[in-house]
């Protein structure tokens, strides 16, 4: 996803790395789990759907450092089959949030030729 340019107290992804980071030697393919959203939300803010509202944040993140860093596959762990026996509510908000987070990226994601696909049921 583009990103408009740092703001002078703004740093960009590669601008957080370690300056020893040796960029020809990134994996071509990360894989992320994302899990601890509920323990997040309850910690940091006495709401786990907080939580969940915070990783979908941090997932946009990871794709923008992604596509800075040259990494070409980011494959995302997000929702597990376990996941369904969760309160009706909190799953619905889960797909709601979504929803909410790929519509508003969607054109970023197609600006950058970012290519999504589900694996799963």
């Amino acid at each position: 996803m583009s990103r408009p340019p740092a703001t002078s107290n703004e740093t960009t992804p590669i601008q957080r790395c370690p300056p020893e980071l040796d960029r020809e030697r990134l994996p071509a393919h990360v894989a992320v789990i994302m899990d601890g959203n509920r323990r997040y939300g309850r910690l940091r803010h006495n709401n786990p759907m907080q939580g969940h509202w915070d990783g979908g944040q941090t997932l946009v993140e990871c794709v923008k450092w992604c596509l800075e860093l040259g990494i070409e596959v980011l494959t995302v762990y997000a929702f597990s089959t376990e996941n369904w026996s969760r309160p009706g509510e909190e799953v619905s908000f889960l797909m709601t949030l979504f929803e909410q987070v790929l519509a508003r990226e969607l054109d970023a994601l197609q600006k950058e030729q970012v290519r999504i696909r589900f694996l799963g049921d």
